[in-house]
């Protein structure tokens, strides 16, 4: 009976590797198929995504300022001025916002990028500064 229970164990640790050795096959067919990284497809998709991004922030951007601009005429009773200004604002706000994703500077505050950080690419350097203080500017 031991030589039995011996013999099924060696069988079951063969059968597992076995099982290891064909599932690793298969996730690496998977992989190539799906395109994952290390395939060349993370510029593709980096590009998709951030198309998507500018696309749906200035239809969002746009939409908002159109809608308050009507709440804005209902409220102050000043028909087509209310939501001609603020349709302008939002178009304004969504290339701003297409502006802010071409360029790499993101949802941070200000328009600085973390040091170290050259954006990649897009507009600038990344070595502008935000703003001028009085110590900037030579004496004269």
């Amino acid at each position: 009976m031991d030589d039995d229970a011996r013999k099924s164990d060696a069988e079951f640790a063969g059968s597992l590797a076995d099982l290891e050795t064909r599932l690793a096959q298969a996730r690496e067919r998977s992989r190539v198929k799906k395109g994952e990284p290390g395939e060349g497809n993370d510029v593709l998709r980096g590009a998709v995504g951030a198309a998507f991004r500018v696309g749906v922030e200035m239809v969002v951007a746009v939409m908002i300022g159109v809608v308050s601009g009507m709440a804005l005429d209902s409220w102050l009773n000043s028909k087509p001025w209310g939501l001609m200004g603020m349709f302008v604002l939002g178009s304004m706000v969504a290339v701003n916002n297409a502006y802010r994703v071409a360029s790499g500077y993101g949802y941070g505050m200000g328009y600085r990028r973390p040091k170290g950080d050259d954006g990649g690419a897009g507009v600038g350097t990344g070595k502008e500064p935000a703003s001028v203080s009085k110590s900037d500017v030579p004496p004269g």
